[in-house]
């Protein structure tokens, strides 16, 4: 079931205000607006639930998470400009688990939504990551957040991700042990960067993206396209796909030429955005 996002006037106005002044990189100012936003939302849930209108209940859950994102990325900027990079990358993650649960939950078909989440999807581009751990866990007691029980039970009914009275089912680990710990590079959860010791990152697309951006508000695009590099020769199987990506088999392409992957950034500033833009329910 595809859930929508929609926002009361009063709930509209404080998210405005908050904009309003993000544009001009009022940060304190857009984190008090945001909280009074996430206030009323959490009254009008609380009541909702009290009188029994799961619809309505849902309903402020969809709204008061859209607010808890921008105030992720109203704090992405904030740590930003107070160069704390590790900051920046922990508000990021948070507010793209936020983003994304909006977006599946929503059907994926709500510009303001959509916006948001390429935004911090550039964002985590800019920091240049390519390496993460990822844990591998045993589990021995998981339990429902919405009724309590063991997950792989049959007395539990509720579905992980889907909205109940206004809250999302999610799974409770009680107890587990790690089995191992991974080195990927596209992890579902991308907090656990995989990082050289006694090195400082200098983090220069995110720094020009700070000097150049001319508000959070501005459409962001960062792209790491991949450029092949031929030089010295290589041994690939002659019978295998080419590295060049033509398809063909490597002994009717590139044979004898070897290749590397480079990844050079492309960081391209659009439009501003207008703070009502998210604040009405697109057309």
């Amino acid at each position: 079931m595809n859930h929508e996002l929609t926002l009361t006037d009063d709930i509209a106005s404080e998210l405005y205000s908050a904009l309003d002044a993000l544009k001009i990189w009022r940060i304190e100012d857009t984190l008090k607006a945001l909280r009074r936003a996430s206030g009323l939302a959490g009254q009008r849930k609380k009541l909702a639930e009290k009188e029994g209108l799961n619809a309505q209940a849902n309903a402020c859950w969809i709204a008061n998470q859209y607010i808890e994102t921008w105030r992720n990325y109203a704090r992405c900027w904030q740590n930003l400009i107070e160069d704390s990079s590790d900051e920046v990358w922990a508000s990021l993650q948070s507010g793209r688990v936020r983003i994304d649960n909006l977006d599946r939950l929503t059907g994926a078909n709500d510009s303001r939504i959509g916006w948001l989440q390429k935004q911090l999807r550039y964002l985590d581009a800019a920091f240049g990551y390519n390496v993460f751990m990822s844990p591998e866990y045993e589990v021995i007691v998981a339990k429902c957040s919405i009724c309590n029980q063991d997950v792989r039970s049959l007395d539990c009914t509720h579905i992980k991700g889907h909205l109940y009275a206004g809250e999302m089912a999610y799974t409770i680990i009680e107890e587990c042990s790690v089995k191992s710990v991974s080195l990927v590079g596209n992890p579902a959860n991308r907090m656990a960067v995989a990082k050289i010791a006694n090195v400082a990152y200098q983090y220069p697309v995110l720094k020009r993206i700070r000097q150049e951006l001319c508000s959070p508000l501005q459409s962001l695009k960062v792209l790491t396209p991949a450029k092949l590099v031929f030089g010295v020769s290589g041994n690939p199987g002659r019978n295998s796909p080419c590295p060049c990506g033509s398809l063909k088999k490597l002994k009717y392409c590139c044979l004898g030429e070897w290749y590397t992957t480079s990844a050079l950034f492309e960081v391209t500033f659009e439009a501003v955005m207008t703070p009502s833009f998210f604040c009405t329910v697109p057309m």
